[in-house]
C-alpha cells in the first residue's frame, strides 16, 4: 500500500483543483492522501477496496474520499476513472459556504452518515448527469494543461461537479433519516470542534458553547449528521491524525496530542475504529515511496 503525496496531484497552483482521466488495466494498490478526492467511473469494472470493505463498481459509480481515508482498486477490467482532487484549504476559504448548503453540505458529512453509499448501486449517476460531469471534468483537465490558470473557471466547474454528485447522493441520505438542511446549532458545534480540534471537548462543554442541553444536542446532532457529536469529533480527529501520519515523522503520541487524544492507547483504538488499522500499520503502509500514480 502506498501514499499519494499532495505534490503529485496538487502542484503549486493558486487554486488547488485538479482533474484527470486515468485508465487502470491492472490493480491499483491501496493508497491514502491528505486532500479530498472524487472518483467517477466512466468505463469498465473493478472492485473498490477501502476500510468499508470491497464493493463492485462500474460505469456511473462514484467514490468520494475525505483526507486520511485509504482505498484502491482490484480486479480492474479496462477501468477508466475521472479523478477530481480538491485541496482542503478551499473548503476553508472559497468553498466554506458548502457546509451550510442544503444540498452540497451532504458531501462534507462523515462516512458514518451514509456517504459510503456513493460506491453502492443506490447512488449511481444517470446517463445525463454522467454526460454533464464528463464535460465539466474535461474542462478542468484542459485547464490543468494550460500555463495560465483561470481561478473562477476552476472553482465554478468544481462546484458544478460537486452539485451533480450531491444531487445523486441526496435521495440515498435524505431518503432515510437525514434532513436536507443542517440546524444552525449543529453547524456551530461542528465549527467549534474543527477549529479547536485539540481542545478537551466533552459533551457538556460543547453543549454549553451552543447553549443547548447535552441530551438535546445529541438528539439534534444525530438527526442532522447521523452520529452523535463526540463520535463526529473522533472521526475528524482520526482524519487529521491520518494526514499527520502520512506527512510528518511525529510519533503517534505527539500526533495524538495535536488532535486532542492524550492517551496513546486511546489514539490507537479510536484511529483503528475509523480506518480499520492501527496508526503504526497505517503509517508503514502509506508512507512508502511510490512513483507517480
Amino acid at each position: 500500500m502506498e501514499t499519494l503525496p499532495p505534490e503529485h496531484v496538487l502542484p503549486r497552483l493558486s487554486t488547488p483543483i485538479v482533474s484527470r482521466q486515468v485508465v487502470h488495466e491492472q490493480d491499483l494498490p491501496a493508497h491514502a492522501h491528505s486532500f479530498m478526492e472524487l472518483a467517477i467511473v466512466r468505463e469498465g469494472t473493478a472492485t473498490h477496496v477501502s476500510a468499508a470493505g470491497p464493493q463492485p463498481i462500474e460505469r456511473g459509480a462514484m467514490v468520494l474520499l475525505r483526507p486520511g481515508e485509504w482505498h484502491g482498486y482490484e480486479d480492474c477490467d479496462n477501468l477508466v476513472i475521472h479523478d477530481v482532487y480538491i485541496g482542503l484549504d478551499l473548503f476553508a476559504r472559497e468553498l466554506a459556504w458548502i457546509a451550510e448548503d442544503p444540498t452540497l453540505g451532504i458531501l462534507l458529512k462523515p462516512p458514518h452518515s451514509g456517504r459510503i453509499a456513493l460506491v453502492s448501486g443506490q447512488a449511481r449517476l444517470g446517463p445525463d448527469a454522467l454526460a454533464r460531469l464528463e464535460v465539466w471534468c474535461g474542462v478542468l483537465a484542459a485547464a490543468d494543461r494550460k500555463a495560465a490558470q483561470d481561478r473562477a473557471t476552476r472553482i465554478g466547474h468544481a462546484v458544478l461537479i460537486l452539485g451533480e454528485v450531491a444531487a445523486a447522493v441526496a435521495p440515498v441520505t435524505n431518503g432515510g433519516y437525514l434532513p436536507a438542511t443542517t440546524h444552525r446549532s449543529v453547524l456551530r458545534a461542528v465549527r467549534l470542534m474543527e477549529d479547536e480540534l485539540a481542545a478537551p471537548w466533552t459533551l457538556e462543554s460543547l453543549a454549553r458553547e451552543v447553549n443547548l442541553a447535552p441530551a438535546y444536542l445529541v438528539r439534534l446532532f444525530t438527526k442532522h449528521l447521523g452520529i452523535p457529536p463526540i463520535a463526529y469529533l473522533n472521526r475528524i480527529r482520526a482524519e487529521r491524525a491520518g494526514v499527520l501520519l502520512i506527512e510528518t515523522d511525529l510519533s503517534v503520541a505527539a500526533i495524538g496530542a495535536q488532535v486532542g487524544w492524550t492517551d496513546p492507547t486511546y489514539v490507537s483504538r479510536r484511529f483503528k475504529a475509523c480506518f480499520a488499522m492501527a496508526p503504526a500499520r497505517y503509517r508503514s503502509a502509506f508512507r512508502a515511496k511510490l512513483e507517480r500514480l
